[in-house]
């Protein structure tokens, strides 16, 4: 038998954790190009991808002082992180603004005394009110009087006149 000859240079070995310069084939290019080819002619409109999605609920943890937010506690996508104090005295939102700064904003509640206080005022008022319309009624009644005076002092000043007048013409 004949023996094959051997050759002195030796073949590249394949490494498989390496690049190969050799573009790799696929059989599906030809479909590919076609449904490309497809969907030019057909424009997809995409909808505003450039809304934020806001997650679900509410940022924000209970505090026992305003002091204890971190800015790092604020988130910096804009959206108002909630902050109640552990004693519920107040609320603190806290949101960043586009200069750099964190605003916030605390709301405090509205206690039942101040809403009493509030009602017992108009009923002062009230009273001051009901004095004066029973000093108004007073001077009426003192003009009404007067009025009524003067022309009762009218009424009988004509009736002296007309007996005169009756006197005299009898003579």
């Amino acid at each position: 038998m004949a023996q094959y000859p051997t050759y002195s240079f030796q073949q590249p070995q394949m490494n498989p954790y390496q690049n190969s310069y050799q573009p790799i084939q696929n059989p599906y290019m030809a479909q590919m190009n076609q449904y490309q080819q497809g969907a030019q002619m057909f424009p997809v409109q995409s909808q505003n991808s450039n809304m934020v999605q806001q997650p679900p609920g509410l940022i924000g943890k209970m505090v026992n002082d305003v002091s204890t937010v971190s800015p790092n506690d604020v988130p910096m996508d804009g959206n108002i992180a909630i902050f109640p104090k552990n004693d519920m005295s107040e609320i603190y939102c806290k949101q960043w603004k586009q200069d750099g700064t964190i605003q916030t904003v605390v709301y405090k509640p509205i206690l039942d005394q101040n809403q009493s206080e509030g009602t017992n005022i108009p009923q002062m008022d009230f009273n001051a009110l009901n004095e004066d319309v029973r000093a108004l009624r007073e001077d009426i009644k003192g003009v009404r009087d007067m009025i009524e005076k003067s022309m009762a002092v009218s009424a009988a000043k004509t009736s002296q006149r007309g007996k005169k007048a009756e006197v005299n013409a009898d003579e």
